[in-house]
């Protein structure tokens, strides 16, 4: 297995645990006051943009190679960790 692919099994790994933590903080937020439901939503779409963005980047990954590799690897993690904090946010946000 090369380095790529371990990254990128390594992220989809990932992913699909934030993904299930997205899902709570849509439930939750269809679950919420009144008031309080639109901006939730909003912010559950947010976290959906971001973790697209996640998976943009990894398709980049499929047809990078060398000092490409590199940098698009350096965007991906920067994308991943903005979608980790955002998930955080929110979810100390409406907690």
């Amino acid at each position: 297995m090369t380095t790529k692919d371990a990254y990128r099994q390594k992220i989809e790994a990932q992913m699909n645990e934030l993904d299930a933590e997205i899902d709570l903080l849509d439930a939750d937020a269809k679950n919420a006051r009144a008031d309080a439901r639109t901006a939730y939503a909003r912010e559950v779409d947010a976290l959906r943009s971001k973790r697209q963005t996640v998976a943009d980047k990894l398709a980049e990954l499929d047809e990078a190679s060398g000092d490409t590799w590199e940098r698009v690897k350096e965007a991906a993690d920067s994308a991943w960790e903005d979608l980790k904090a955002g998930i955080a946010n929110v979810a100390a946000k409406f907690k």
